[in-house]
């Protein structure tokens, strides 16, 4: 995967890498802009989260207009806990996405009580309960868990 600055690339042009698939930095590929993107033929992959581009919701819908252009859209995981269970649902409720990024080891998943892993056969399963399925732990919330 080619990483390189998506404001590098001028609007007129279509990129063509060959064999590689070409994914923009995500932080770099304002939502508003996945569309133009898409339609130029600039991308291969498209990385978004439910943390910086606005939740569930938008999340779902930057994957749904991915897989109307036949682009994988893969979720990018960077802050643990509560997100990494939301971008779990994501993930679980669209079909052009091949992975789920998680931290290893789960010092991570701070924030939620319960601990949720792998199971033997490799996969990870939506929690069942109402809402994001986890309950937050908001005295672990309230302490810092590095200090500078």
């Amino acid at each position: 995967m080619v990483d390189i600055n998506i404001s590098d690339v001028p609007f007129h042009l279509k990129v063509d890498t060959g064999q590689l698939n070409f994914s923009p930095n995500y932080l770099n590929l304002l939502r508003l802009s996945i569309p133009e993107y898409l339609l130029r033929g600039a991308v291969d992959v498209v990385r978004c989260d439910t943390l910086v581009d606005g939740g569930i919701t938008p999340v779902k819908k930057i994957a749904d207009i991915c897989d109307a252009f036949g682009v994988q859209c893969e979720i990018h995981q960077h802050a643990g806990g509560a997100v990494d269970i939301a971008n779990l649902h994501v993930e679980c409720a669209i079909k052009n996405s091949a992975f789920h990024e998680m931290f290893w080891p789960d010092i991570w998943r701070y924030g939620i009580k319960e601990a949720w892993d792998l199971d033997n056969e490799g996969y990870l399963h939506i929690p069942q309960k109402p809402g994001l399925g986890v309950e937050i732990n908001w005295e672990a919330i309230g302490k810092p868990i590095a200090s500078y």
